[in-house]
């Protein structure tokens, strides 16, 4: 298994902490840092989207083992076996942002514009079905076209399980955590995405997030990321 992340040098700290968690969790697995530009830490530099995915096709077609592409602001909390299995059944894998219905209807809305799926955890086998879903979506991401409801690669994501087959998406709440999970399950976490995460907020997660000011075992993970990174 090939872990690929991309991270700019404003992102070393948080690029270390997922390092470290892959390392502990698969000691194995060949890890692939690419460093896309300066950007401005917590912004989407330009072609950065398409570029991964462009990165995800050549180590699929030189190596020829799975990738898994992550997030460079992912921990791991527990080995991603259900990813990361050399006889997945599946070609594409990918998690959900949101497991169930809601009846937040603001919150659904914005999901149908930046993509049900998270693109900060996807995985794609040695298989032509799952290089030929790359090729689609390198195809038509050309970064973030807001007025056309396009947000980079996350949006065309949503369409995959139908436009290609053997596509598997993961239920288990404990994969893909971050701000906008409702109930964090910190006692079987798997793994968590800081996604938008300011230095010095642990009770807010994310300069994304709106709800009450979080406390407990859910404040304390968040911390526990603040003690470690740099800004």
């Amino acid at each position: 298994m090939t872990f690929l992340y991309f991270a700019s040098d404003s992102f070393t700290s948080r690029a270390k902490v997922l390092t470290d968690s892959i390392k502990k969790f698969h000691p194995y697995a060949k890890i692939v840092h690419v460093n896309p530009g300066t950007g401005t830490l917590g912004s989407y530099i330009p072609n950065m989207a398409k570029d991964r995915l462009i990165k995800a096709l050549e180590l699929l077609e030189t190596t020829k083992k799975p990738v898994t592409v992550i997030g460079a602001d992912c921990e791991l909390f527990a080995p991603l076996s259900e990813l990361t299995s050399v006889i997945y059944p599946e070609d594409i894998i990918l998690v959900p942002h949101v497991i169930s219905p809601t009846p937040n209807r603001d919150y659904m809305a914005q999901l149908y514009q930046t993509g049900h799926a998270n693109a900060d955890l996807m995985c794609f086998q040695n298989t032509d079905n799952a290089k030929n879903a790359l090729k689609w979506l390198i195809s038509v991401t050309e970064g973030n076209e807001p007025s056309k409801g396009i947000f980079y690669e996350q949006t065309w994501l949503s369409a995959i399980p139908f436009l290609f087959n053997k596509v598997q998406i993961l239920r288990n709440p404990c994969i893909n955590c971050g701000y906008w999970t409702e109930n964090i399950d910190v006692d079987n976490l798997i793994m968590v995405q800081y996604s938008g995460y300011e230095k010095g907020m642990p009770h807010r997660m994310s300069k994304y997030y709106s709800g009450p000011d979080v406390t407990g075992d859910v404040l304390k993970l968040f911390q526990n990321y603040d003690d470690r990174i740099d800004s």
